[in-house]
């Protein structure tokens, strides 16, 4: 009965890697505009499930700084979409999953932070 009630953590794993994965998929267009966000709660259930390795770091980092808009400072919810301080929150918080917020231009990100408050 015990092992029934264990999380399937591998299952977990590889669906969130799977889902990425499957861009063409009607589900991935049509919540194109809230990738950024998406990519913040499949990123943070592989870091508690200590599995943050299953994806390539350097991938992750370069598609969050391709979601940045250095004029506002924000970053969009996907590539070609425009800055909003929820997406800026989600850039963020994935940079610090990975131990990367010396890729942000950190005065650049506050002011735009600042700016919607």
């Amino acid at each position: 009965m015990a092992d029934e009630a264990e999380l399937a953590a591998e299952k977990h794993v590889r669906y969130i890697v799977t889902v990425e994965k499957k861009k063409d998929s009607f589900e991935s267009l049509v919540m194109e505009h809230i990738r950024l966000n998406g990519a913040y709660w499949g990123l943070t259930t592989l870091d508690l499930l200590h599995k943050l390795h299953a994806v390539e770091s350097d991938e992750v980092i370069q598609w969050i700084m391709s979601c940045y808009h250095p004029e506002s400072g924000g970053f969009g919810g996907n590539v070609g979409h425009d800055a909003h301080v929820l997406y800026t929150l989600s850039a963020i918080q994935v940079l610090c999953l990975f131990d990367r917020l010396d890729a942000l231009d950190v005065e650049k990100v506050a002011d735009c932070i600042l700016h919607y408050y």
